[in-house]
Parts: structure tokens; C-alpha cells; sequence
């Protein structure tokens, strides 16, 4: 990417246009333009531009939109589609190992602290998931049908009094849509570049955060990791394993939280064998 197409001081203009004005619509304009900018390649070589939006322009635009409570309708839904576009850029590029991009997606989904979903008004425009009929695992490894999976769904209880609502399952599905969760997939089961078991624990996180929404049958195909993680965690040499025991820890809840939401019907049996084979690992 050529230093004339985006550089910090445009950078830092949209940032104040988003952060300090009370309506922010031309500043996610302009963060949404150099979304469709930057690539994967660009983070990839450390391009300046490239990186200083990641980990630093997006990340405070989004902790400031996710901070507010006074938009009216119109601009709340302008709001839900800019969140949107960040959750399409960060599927198409968090296969760079960028921290900043799992972080800001961790904080997207943490759906329950952030006052703007905890404050907006669910009148937008969602997606009908009603009448999708059964689905099956296969779904989610065909490329050609991404767009008919269902990843995650509000149940009728919840529909009309769970804050954010449909906007907000809606907006996991379309992260899902667009590669988001098969990409996560794909690098914590890779055999070329195996992630660290902090990497790991990073991608697990955002997943994690909206688990009651998951539908089963994408948990349990996304939850093909588990045998791999634990055999990583239990692998992990004495020093290793002391150095990294916190993070190993927070893994292994990750993991049973994640695993209890599939079709297995051994699933309470298979984690607290591998809870308790972490255990013996610390002694």
C-alpha cells in the first residue's frame, strides 16, 4: 500500500471526527474507505499505514462508538453497520496473527458490557433465521454454501428483551459469512505455523463471549480444536507450562465452556477428563 492512499494524519482526523463529534457519520466514512484499503499483505509486511490503523485507529474508534448511549435510531443503525464492516475486515485479514484485530473483535462480541448494545433502542433491521430448516456440520466446511449457515441465533425467549437483540446475532453470523470462524479455525489447527497457547487462548475469547448464541451444530464443528488444544497444553514442557500455567488455565475453561454448548453427548465427560489430566500436569 503506497504512502499517498493512507497515512497517520488522515488516520488520526478520523479519529477525532468520530471520537469528538456528536454525530459521526462522515469520520466511520472515512475509517470505512480505508478499510477497503488495507490488506492482509500489507499487515503482513509491516506497512506503516497499515498497522497504525489496526492497533491504534480502530481499536479507540470502536471502544469510543461501543462507550456511547446517545444516538437516536438513525444514527445507532449507522453505528450497527459500521461495527458490521469492522467485523468483515477483521474475517478477511485475522489470518495475519494480528493481536490488536482478536482484541477488537473480543470486544465487539463482549456484547453484555458495552453500554451502546445495552442502550440501543433493537429497532433496526435484522436477518430472519425463523424458517431455516435443520442444518448439519458439513455446512460449515463448504465454502459454497457460507451464506446458508447459521452460527449463531437468539432463541424466541430472548427475541423482543435482550438489548442488542437480532442486530447483534446478526452480526456474528455475518462474521461468520464472511470466513471469520473458519479462519480462527484454520490457525489453531495448523500443522505449517501451530499458534501459541496465548494466541490460541485470543481467538477462543471472542467465541467464548457469545457462546449462549452458538448454534450446536457450529459448535460442535468448530469444536474439532479440542482434541488438538489439549494435546498442545499437555505437551507443553515443565518450563513451558509454568511460564504459560495462567493462560494454560483460562484454555481449559475456555474449552469447557465451548465444548458444553455441542451435540456431544460425552461432553461433560471428555472435558473433565482433560481437566483433570491438566491437573496432574501441575503437580
Amino acid at each position: 500500500m503506497s504512502d499517498d492512499r493512507i497515512d497517520r494524519g488522515t488516520l488520526i482526523q478520523a479519529e477525532k471526527m468520530i471520537t469528538k463529534a456528536d454525530d459521526p457519520t462522515k469520520g466511520l466514512e472515512m475509517v470505512e474507505e480505508m478499510m477497503g484499503l488495507v490488506t492482509s499483505v500489507d499487515l503482513e509486511s509491516g506497512d506503516d499505514g497499515a498497522v497504525f490503523f489496526v492497533a491504534e485507529t480502530i481499536p479507540r474508534v470502536v471502544y469510543s462508538l461501543l462507550n456511547r448511549t446517545d444516538f437516536d435510531d438513525e444514527l445507532e443503525n449507522r453505528v450497527f453497520r459500521f461495527l458490521e464492516m469492522v467485523l468483515v475486515f477483521i474475517a478477511r485479514t485475522i489470518d495475519t496473527g494480528s493481536e490488536s484485530l482478536a482484541v477488537i473483535l473480543h470486544e465487539v462480541l463482549c456484547e453484555q458490557s458495552q453500554p451502546f448494545f445495552n442502550h440501543c433502542t433493537n429497532r433496526g433491521v435484522c436477518e430472519d433465521i425463523s424458517d431455516i430448516g435443520d442444518m448439519h456440520e458439513g455446512i460449515f466446511d463448504d465454502p459454497n454454501l457460507t451464506q446458508e449457515a447459521v452460527y449463531a441465533e437468539l432463541s424466541h425467549g430472548d427475541f423482543a428483551f435482550r438489548g442488542a437483540g437480532c442486530r447483534f446475532v446478526s452480526m456474528i453470523n455475518i462474521f461468520g459469512r464472511n470466513g471469520g470462524f473458519r479462519a480462527m479455525r484454520d490457525e489453531i489447527l495448523s500443522e505449517k505455523a501451530p499458534p501459541s497457547v496465548s494466541r490460541v487462548r485470543l481467538l477462543l475469547l471472542p467465541l467464548f463471549e457469545v457462546r449462549e448464541y452458538l448454534t450446536a451444530e457450529f459448535a460442535q464443528w468448530f469444536m474439532r480444536i479440542r482434541d488438538r488444544v489439549c494435546r498442545q497444553v499437555l505437551s507443553l514442557s515443565d518450563e513451558a507450562f509454568k511460564n504459560e500455567f495462567k493462560v494454560a488455565q483460562e484454555v481449559v475453561q475456555l474449552l469447557t465452556g465451548l465444548h458444553k454448548c455441542t451435540l456431544h453427548a460425552d461432553a461433560g465427560e471428555a472435558v473433565d477428563r482433560f481437566r483433570l489430566d491438566f491437573a496432574l500436569k501441575g503437580f
